[in-house]
């Protein structure tokens, strides 16, 4: 469970669509944005995942399990002759020792399509789930993989404005990655990705302001999602409107959450 908890976090921070816009001449381009991932035992080196025609800018920024512990928010851009983009092995190449436990990577430019997925690794084609614009997607519809390459074509995402999530599990374990939130999901996507379907939180007040994970203990929270508890909803992130009390183990949200249609799953740092 903890695992897939990671995953669903790993989405919700590598890949989306930024609306950051860089004017120049007048005109505005929206740039694509997506965390770059270290490459284990490769100091300087990360794996893009998500090919780019071209990357424009590369900025270093804290995350969000390092600023719910304290680590102040900083965030800065890289000069250019810090770092290098290898297109053909979707890979960049960073000049200076970055923190990556406590900071985070991430590139702008533009998505080649049809898009294309590039795994640090080896996958196993038979694990490949694709979800694209809120349904299942089709195997040499939709998506297609090339073995040789290792590579995912999402053979439907020709603008790069898509919402999708892909799923592929590697010889020891999983990783996602896609620009779709906890909004874009019901219960039968869940379900197909084999992703929580009940949170794991309990509801400790009559009018659903207050919960608690009863076993478990988090030093930190910094994301919370609602999950749908039956067909016809979907589900809910939750960035703010709740505050962690690390002292009572207690979750407080501003508002009450309807648990006749949703489950509270906590995503932090467990003591």
């Amino acid at each position: 469970m903890k695992r897939l908890f990671i995953i669903i976090f790993l989405i919700m921070t590598t890949a989306g669509y930024s609306a950051e816009k860089n004017i120049s001449e007048n005109r505005t381009l929206p740039l694509d944005d997506l965390n770059a991932e270290p490459v284990p035992g490769k100091p300087g080196k990360y794996s893009v995942n998500i090919k780019f025609t071209k990357i424009e800018y590369v900025t270093v920024g804290t995350t969000l399990p390092a600023e719910s512990i304290g680590v102040n928010h900083d965030q800065y851009t890289l000069p250019e002759n810090e770092w290098n983009y290898d297109i053909n092995t979707n890979t960049l190449t960073v000049k200076k020792d970055i923190d990556n436990l406590n900071y985070i990577v991430r590139v702008k430019g533009k998505y080649l399509t049809p898009m294309c997925i590039t795994p640090a690794e080896k996958i196993d084609p038979e694990k490949i789930r694709v979800v694209v614009n809120g349904r299942i997607g089709i195997k040499e519809k939709d998506y297609r993989y090339n073995i040789i390459k290792n590579e995912i074509e999402l053979t439907t995402c020709t603008t790069g404005q898509e919402k999708f999530i892909v799923q592929y599990a590697y010889p020891d374990g999983a990783a996602s990655i896609g620009s779709m939130s906890m909004s874009d999901f019901t219960r039968p996507l869940l379900e197909y990705l084999d992703w929580p379907v009940s949170g794991n939180a309990v509801k400790i007040d009559h009018e659903g302001y207050i919960f608690s994970p009863l076993d478990d203990r988090y030093r930190s929270v910094w994301l919370i999602q609602l999950i749908p508890v039956k067909d016809g909803y979907n589900g809910i992130d939750l960035r703010s409107g709740f505050k962690w009390d690390a002292k009572e183990n207690e979750l407080k949200f501003d508002t009450p959450v309807d648990t006749e249609k949703f489950s509270v799953l906590i995503l932090g740092e467990t003591e």
